[in-house]
């Protein structure tokens, strides 16, 4: 069965040639969730002049409530730049989506997808590595003792 998806374009000049990006961002959207063939779009929202500097807040509270409202399971955007460049609050929007069991879906490879999954990487082989150190630690007998520092002196 098809997932209830919205599109979401976006650019941050009201005017001049960022209006052609605001339909090429929606044409490929369009044309990865046809070529998915797991999606059924079911509304485009596209804003025009809007930065990460003038009411990024608003615009994501606001997105995130049509989604809700409309029941969609899927946002499709272009990359997740169009959501913000700012990670910390890309981060935040995604896990909100995350909570909701909304998936977020981009249309090209994007650069914080490719960091999530080095941080998921990443933070698997740390924790490989301190499993490993702690054995070979009570193999050879090291006593580790961990200090935890208070105020409480």
């Amino acid at each position: 069965m098809d997932k209830k998806a919205i599109i979401y374009a976006r650019t941050a000049c009201k005017e001049g040639s960022e209006n052609l990006n605001l339909i090429e961002q929606t044409e490929m959207c369009l044309a990865f969730a046809k070529e998915s063939g797991r999606f059924k779009v079911i509304k485009v929202i596209a804003d025009k002049g809007v930065s990460n500097v003038n009411g990024k807040q608003d615009r994501l509270v606001k997105l995130f409530g049509i989604l809700k409202r409309k029941g969609a399971e899927v946002l499709i955007t272009y990359d997740t730049s169009r959501i913000s460049r700012d990670y910390g609050e890309y981060k935040e929007f995604k896990r909100s989506l995350d909570l909701a069991g909304i998936e977020l879906a981009t249309a090209t490879p994007d650069l914080n997808e490719f960091r999530e999954l080095f941080m998921k990487h990443y933070k698997e082989e740390l924790s490989k590595r301190i499993k490993r150190g702690i054995a070979e630690a009570k193999k050879r007998k090291i006593n580790m003792t961990i200090n935890h520092h208070d105020n409480h002196d």
